[in-house]
C-alpha cells in the first residue's frame, strides 16, 4: 500500500521538490486517518460512557495537529540557504520534531494522571460491540500508519516523520491498553483500567524522552563515538598514507545537510601537493560513502626523525612517571635557533577528570624539563570521551 501511494503521488524521487511532496503525502494521509478516527471514537465514547475512549478521541485530534505541524516543518526546512543561515533551514525540522516529542510526553503525563485517578475512583465501562470494532480498526490503522511514516522517513531521512511514527506507536500502545482493560473487565469482572494505564503511560513517556534526546543530540552536534562516527574513523584510518585519525566532530543540520571535521596525521616529509591530494581524496570518499561534507586538517608527523622519536619516548616515559593513564595526540617537536626544542601535544582526558587534574599539565611540563632542560613543553588538555591507557 505504501509503495503504491508513493508511485501514485511521487513521480520522481530524485526531484529536488520530492521531499516536500513526500511531506504533503504523509501529512494528507495522516490527517485523513486521524480525523476519521477522532469522529468514530467520539461516537464510541458516547455509546460506552468510556473516559478512556474519549481520551483516545482527543489524542487523535492532537495527532491531526501534529500532521499539520509536520507539513509546516517540510515547507519551512525546504527554504534555501541565505546570508543569515548559510547552512540552510533544515534544523527547523529537528526543532519541530522536539515539539512532537514534548506532546508525547504531555500525553504520557495525562495518561499517568488519569490512570491514578481511575485506581482511586474506578469507573464502570459499558460494553458495546461498536466501540470494540472502532478500537481494533484504530489499532490496525495506526500500526500501518507507523510503518508508512517509517518507510518514508528512511527514504528522505526525516526526523519529523520518525517522531510522528513514534507518536503512532504510542497510540497503538494506548489503544491496546483500553482494549485489554475492557476485556478483563468483561471476563473477570475486575476493573484494571487504571493499572494498565500506568504501564502504558510509562511506555509513552519513555518514547517521548527518546525522541527529545535524539533530536537534542543532533542539534548539539556529536563526536566520533556513535556507530556512524566509528565507521567513518575506521574508514579514514584504512586509507593509504594515513598514520592516525582523531578529533572527528559531526554536525547535523537536518536531511542531507551533514558536515564533519577531522584531523589526520601524515608523514611530515610528504610534499604539500601529495598531502593535499590525500586529504582531498578522503573528503570526497567520505561524502560519497557516508553523506558527510568533510573538512580534513593535516598534522605532520616526523616518523623518521631521530629528534621526534626521542621526544616521543620522553613524553611516554613522563606520562607513566606522573601516573597519567591518558592518551596523547598531535605531538610536535620543533628545534629553535637558540638550541631549545619547542615540544607540544594534546593530552586527552575524560570530561569528569578535567577539573580534578587541572595541575596535571604543570606536573608533566616540570618532569619534561627535568629530563631535558632544552625542552619548552606546551601541553594542552583536551576533553576526550573515550580514554585508554598508554601502551608499552
Amino acid at each position: 500500500m505504501t509503495e503504491r501511494l508513493i508511485r501514485l503521488f511521487i513521480k520522481d524521487e530524485n526531484d529536488p521538490k520530492a521531499r516536500i511532496r513526500f511531506g504533503n503525502l504523509t501529512s494528507a494521509v495522516g490527517l485523513a486517518i486521524n480525523v476519521m478516527l477522532f469522529l468514530s471514537k467520539v461516537l464510541a465514547s458516547i455509546l460506552t460512557s468510556s473516559l478512556a475512549i474519549r481520551a483516545e478521541a482527543i489524542d487523535n485530534l492532537t495527532d491531526s495537529l501534529t500532521n499539520i505541524l509536520a507539513l509546516l516543518s517540510f515547507y519551512l526546512s525546504a527554504k534555501p540557504a541565505d546570508a543569515e543561515h548559510p547552512y540552510g533551514h533544515m534544523r527547523l525540522e529537528l526543532m519541530l520534531s522536539m515539539l512532537v516529542g514534548m506532546s508525547i510526553l504531555f500525553l504520557g503525563g495525562t495518561t499517568l494522571v488519569d490512570s491514578i485517578k481511575k485506581i482511586i475512583n474506578p469507573v464502570t465501562v459499558n460494553f458495546h460491540i461498536a466501540a470494540i470494532v472502532v478500537l481494533f480498526i484504530s489499532m490496525t490503522l495506526k500500526i500501518w500508519l507507523r510503518a508508512f511514516y517509517t518507510t518514508i522517513a528512511n527514504k528522505i531521512d526525516s526526523e519529523m516523520l520518525r517522531a510522528t511514527a513514534a507518536d503512532s506507536f504510542t497510540d497503538v500502545l494506548r489503544t491496546a491498553g483500553v482494549i485489554i482493560s475492557i476485556f478483563i473487565s468483561i471476563i473477570f469482572k475486575v476493573n484494571l483500567d487504571g493499572y494498565i494505564g500506568l504501564i502504558i503511560s510509562a511506555l509513552i513517556i519513555k518514547n517521548g524522552v527518546e525522541i527529545i534526546k535524539d533530536n537534542v543530540s543532533l542539534l548539539l552536534g556529536h563526536g566520533a563515538y556513535n556507530p556512524v562516527g566509528k565507521k567513518i574513523m575506521d574508514f579514514i584510518q584504512s586509507r593509504d598514507k594515513v598514520l592516525d585519525v582523531h578529533d572527528l566532530m559531526m554536525h547535523e543540520y537536518g536531511g542531507n545537510n551533514r558536515f564533519a571535521t577531522v584531523d589526520i596525521s601524515l608523514d611530515a616529509d610528504m610534499r604539500l601537493e601529495e598531502a593535499h591530494l590525500v586529504a582531498d581524496s578522503i573528503e570526497r570518499a567520505v561524502d560519497e560513502k557516508f553523506g558527510y561534507r568533510l573538512i580534513v586538517h593535516m598534522d605532520p608527523v616526523r616518523t623518521k626523525d631521530s629528534l621526534f622519536n626521542s621526544v616521543r619516548k620522553d613524553v611516554e616515559k613522563t606520562l607513566k612517571q606522573v601516573g597519567c593513564p591518558y592518551r596523547y595526540q598531535d605531538l610536535q617537536a620543533l628545534p629553535l635557533d637558540d638550541g631549545s626544542i619547542r615540544l607540544s601535544f594534546d593530552l586527552l582526558m575524560p570530561p569528569d577528570k578535567m577539573s580534578e587534574q587541572a595541575n596535571c599539565t604543570e606536573l608533566i611540563c616540570d618532569r619534561l624539563t627535568k629530563i631535558n632542560s632544552q625542552y619548552i613543553p606546551i601541553v594542552r588538555r583536551q576533553c576526550f570521551f573515550e580514554h585508554c591507557s598508554i601502551e608499552d
